[in-house]
C-alpha cells in the first residue's frame, strides 16, 4: 500500500490545467503550444526529487532545478518512480498541506538510491540527513542503504540510539548456533487444522512473482465448500525455547470491520530466525511488550484507507509450546506464513548482487530446523493446500532459489530497473514447487498481452517447442511454448522467447494457439528482461 492514487491525482489534475502537451521530441512541446517555457521541459522517463505546482502549472524538480512535466511524463512518474518524491515541495522539503495527513511524521521522504550523509533516529523513526535537513527513511529504503551505503552510518545511528534498531544488534544476546540444526520440538499449530503445508517456491503473481521463500500452512475452513469463508482459528505456539526478537505490527482501521496483523520473528541462536506471518491475535506477554520506541514507524493512507505500521526489536524469552498468538479467523487470509532465514546459508543465484537486500539469500526450510520426530510429521503434509496432492521430488520442502546460471531458468528483471522489489514488474521461469516435472511462467505485470498469472506446461529436453527452461542458452535460437492457465488448464496464445545472451532474455506473446514447426519472429510487443 502507498499514497499513489491521491497524489498522482493531484499531480495530473495540476498538469491538465496548466495545458502542456507532449511534443514530437519527447521533451518540448509543438511549436506554438508553449509561449511560456522558462524551465524547459522534464526529459521523459525521468524520477524527479520531488514534484510542486506553481502558477498552477505541475513542476518537477531535478537536481535542485525546475522542470515542466507533461501529462504523458506525469502519467509515467505514476506508475514508475518512488512515491515518497511525489507531491513533496521543492523535492525534500514537506509536503502540501491537502497531503499533509499521507505522511504524519512530518519530515517528508528520504529520496530512494542515496547515501544519507549521517542517521538520527528521532521520535521512533529512522531519519536521514540530507543537505543538512532530516528525512524519514522509509522501510524498503532502509534495506537499500544497508545494503549500498556506508556501514559506519548504522554504527552512528546505534551509538545516537538507545532502542536497538537493527535485527544484527537484536542478536547480540543470543547464544552461537553450533553445527546441530534440531532446535525446535514442538509443532506450532495443530495439524488438525491444517489441510496442507504448500513447500518453498509458490506462485502467486503478481505479488508473489518470485518463488516464495516460506512456507504456507494451510488451515482448514468450517465450510470448505465456500472458499471465500474464513479459516479456523488455531492457537499458535513457540516452537522452541527461543526468544521473540521482533514482532511487525500492519494497522488496517478503515477496514470494515477494522484488523490488526502481525509478525513474529523466533531465533533459538544468533544466526537462525524464524518467521510467522499473518498472525491474528497476540498472547498478553508479547502484546504487552510492543511500546515505543520502535526501531521503524509509517502512517500512510491510500484509496480513502489509513494505515499503520511498525516493528518493535524485543528480547522476550518463550518456551516450546508456550502460547504465543492464534492463526486464522479472518476470511482472505487462509493460510500461516512460516519462514526461516540462517545466515550460515548462503544461496546460489545467476546475479547475487540483485538478492543482497533483505535476508532471502539466507532462505532455509523451516522444518529442517525440527527434531526428527515433528520434522516427518509436517514433512507427510508437503504439498497443495488442499492436501490432495503431495510433492515427492527432492528436496522434498521446495526451493526458493531455481536459477541456472547461463540459462533461461531465473529470475528475470524488467530492463534498465534496479530493485528487486516490489515483485510486481518482473517474471520467473522455473518449476512447479508442488510438482517440479512441470515448468511455469510467473508473469507479473511487463508482457503485454498477457495477464499476470501462473502458465503451466509439460518440459521437453530435445527441440524447440515446450523446451525445459534450463536447456535454453544463449544459441541464438528461438523457442516457442504451449502454456495453460494454473487455474483453467487452457490458453488461446503461445509465448515465444529466447536468451540474446547469457543474462538478457527478450520474450512476447503470440496469439497462435500452437507453436507449429517454426521457425518463429519477434515482433513489436516484446519485452526485454535482465537478470
Amino acid at each position: 500500500m502507498d499514497s499513489r492514487i491521491p497524489v498522482v491525482l493531484i499531480l495530473i489534475a495540476i498538469i491538465l490545467i496548466s495545458g502542456c502537451v507532449q511534443g514530437p521530441s519527447g521533451g518540448q512541446p509543438p511549436g506554438g503550444m508553449e509561449t511560456d517555457n522558462k524551465y524547459g521541459f522534464l526529459p521523459p522517463k525521468t524520477c524527479p526529487d520531488g514534484t510542486a505546482s506553481e502558477n498552477g502549472r505541475a513542476i518537477a524538480i531535478v537536481n535542485g532545478s525546475k522542470k515542466y512535466v507533461t501529462k504523458e511524463d506525469g502519467d509515467w512518474i505514476g506508475q514508475n518512480c518512488n512515491q515518497g518524491t511525489i507531491g513533496m515541495n521543492g523535492g525534500l522539503g514537506t509536503p502540501p498541506a491537502a497531503d499533509e495527513s499521507n505522511f504524519s511524521h512530518g519530515y517528508g521522504f528520504f529520496p530512494s538510491n542515496i547515501c544519507p550523509e549521517k542517521l538520527v533516529p528521532e521520535n521512533n523513526l529512522l531519519l536521514g540527513m540530507i543537505n543538512g535537513t532530516k528525512r524519514f527513511i522509509r522501510w524498503e529504503d532502509e534495506k537499500w542503504i544497508k545494503a549500498n551505503c556506508d556501514q559506519k552510518l548504522w554504527d552512528m545511528g546505534r551509538a545516537e540510539n538507545q532502542e536497538k534498531s537493527t535485527e544484527e544488534t537484536g542478536l547480540d544476546f543470543l547464544p552461537q548456533c553450533g553445527t546441530d540444526n534440531a532446535f525446535f520440538s514442538n509443532i506450532p499449530v495443530s495439524l488438525t487444522d491444517v489441510t496442507g503445508i504448500v513447500p518453498l517456491g509458490n506462485f502467486n503473481p503478481s505479488g508473489h512473482t518470485f518463488p516464495t521463500d516460506h512456507v504456507y500452512f494451510y488451515l482448514r475452513k468450517p465450510n470448505p465448500g465456500d472458499y471465500s469463508s474464513a479459516p479456523v482459528q488455531t492457537a499458535l505456539s513457540s516452537p522452541g525455547n527461543a526468544w521473540v526478537i521482533a514482532i511487525s505490527v500492519s494497522e488496517h482501521a478503515s477496514e470494515n470491520p477494522p484488523y490488526t496483523d502481525y509478525g513474529i520473528d523466533i531465533s533459538p541462536c544468533k544466526d537462525v530466525k524464524i518467521r510467522f506471518g499473518h498472525v491474528t491475535s497476540l498472547s498478553q506477554k508479547l502484546k504487552d511488550a510492543i511500546v515505543p520506541p520502535y526501531s521503524e514507524y509509517s502512517e500512510y493512507s491510500t484509496g480513502g484507507k489509513n494505515y499503520k505500521m511498525y516493528r518493535k526489536i524485543l528480547n522476550v524469552s518463550v518456551n516450546a509450546g508456550e502460547s504465543i498468538g492464534t492463526a486464522g479467523g479472518r476470511a482472505g487470509q487462509n493460510a500461516l506464513d512460516v519462514g526461516t532465514y540462517d545466515n550460515r546459508v548462503n544461496l546460489s543465484f545467476a546475479n547475487p548482487a540483485r538478492w543482497q537486500q533483505g535476508e532471502s539469500q539466507h532462505t532455509a526450510c523451516p522444518l529442517d530446523y525440527f527434531t526428527p520426530d515433528t520434522k516427518s510429521k509436517m514433512e507427510a503434509m508437503l504439498g497443495d493446500y488442499y492436501g490432495t496432492v503431495h510433492r515427492t521430488i527432492q528436496p522434498i520442502c521446495g526451493e526458493f532459489a531455481q536459477d541456472v546460471p547461463a540459462t533461461a531458468q531465473s529470475a528475470w528483471f524488467v530492463k534498465g530497473t534496479t530493485n528487486t522489489y516490489p515483485e510486481d514488474l518482473h517474471l520467473t521461469l522455473a518449476h512447479d514447487n508442488v510438482d517440479p516435472k512441470k515448468g511455469e511462467f510467473s508473469v507479473g505485470t511487463s508482457i503485454k498481452g498477457i495477464s499476470t498469472g501462473v502458465y503451466s506446461f509439460s518440459p521437453t529436453n530435445t527441440g524447440f517447442v515446450n523446451r525445459d527452461f534450463k536447456g535454453i542458452t544463449s544459441d541464438g535460437k528461438v523457442y516457442c511454448y504451449e502454456p495453460g492457465n494454473q487455474f483453467s488448464g487452457s490458453s488461446s496464445f503461445t509465448i515465444i522467447l529466447q536468451l540474446t545472451s547469457e543474462n538478457t532474455l527478450r520474450i512476447e506473446k503470440k496469439d497462435s494457439g500452437s507453436c507449429g514447426s517454426g521457425p518463429w519472429v519477434f515482433g513489436s510487443g516484446y519485452a526485454d528482461f535482465e537478470r
